[in-house]
């Protein structure tokens, strides 16, 4: 359910089982791989949490448990976790490319804030919503339930609409320059040019 990569070949993780896993609880807390996928294991909260929305700056991780809508902060690879309330239910998590501490949220109330892990937070805009993606300091973009991409250049005070992507997003995810969203359809898409035109990359 939710997955974050930070570097080429270390991924982090959440969600649920194959059904037919008997041996493992409902929810996988935290799982990582260092080899690009092909082999996982679990850090911690194994039946305790599934991170619907989840990111990492190297060992600082982020989640958001779906079960109690908490957000869980780690600053050691996910292996211990502080837990604080978020000003609404979580969309979208980005992290500040520039202070790892300072993450901003998109929410049911629009886009809040926090300088100090999620321990405070305050309002940017209440009339924004969607998936978050900050690739870099000067570009912090949302993809809306809408397909419709908007940039902001001060950390999500001001938002410019740059483009859509075509239909109703399930993920999103930005490298550099480039930006991926996969859509409902199961559809995947990309665009090199902050989200004005976008060229398919996968299909069911």
């Amino acid at each position: 359910m939710g997955f974050s990569q930070i570097s080429a070949k270390r991924f982090i993780g959440s969600g649920h089982p194959d059904p037919a896993d008997r041996d493992q609880p409902p929810n996988l807390g935290l799982i990582e791989s260092r080899d690009g996928g092909r082999t996982w294991k679990n850090i911690s909260l194994l039946g305790e949490a599934d991170f619907h929305a989840i990111e990492a700056a190297g060992d600082r991780i982020y989640g958001v448990n779906s079960a109690d809508g908490q957000l869980f902060a780690s600053t050691d690879g996910g292996r211990k976790w502080q837990k604080h309330t978020p000003p609404a239910g979580v969309f979208g998590l980005a992290i500040d490319p520039r202070d790892p501490d300072r993450i901003v949220a998109s929410t049911e109330n629009g886009v809040f804030a926090s300088p100090n892990s999620g321990r405070g937070w305050r309002p940017l805009r209440t009339d924004v919503g969607g998936l978050l993606a900050w690739p870099r300091a000067d570009a912090l973009y949302l993809l809306g339930g809408d397909g419709g991409i908007q940039v902001s250049r001060d950390g999500g005070r001001e938002w410019k609409g740059t483009g859509n992507v075509g239909g109703q997003p399930a993920a999103f995810f930005a490298t550099g320059d480039e930006l991926y969203a996969a859509l409902h359809d199961g559809t995947v898409k990309a665009s090199t040019d902050g989200g004005a035109n976008w060229t398919l990359r996968a299909t069911p």
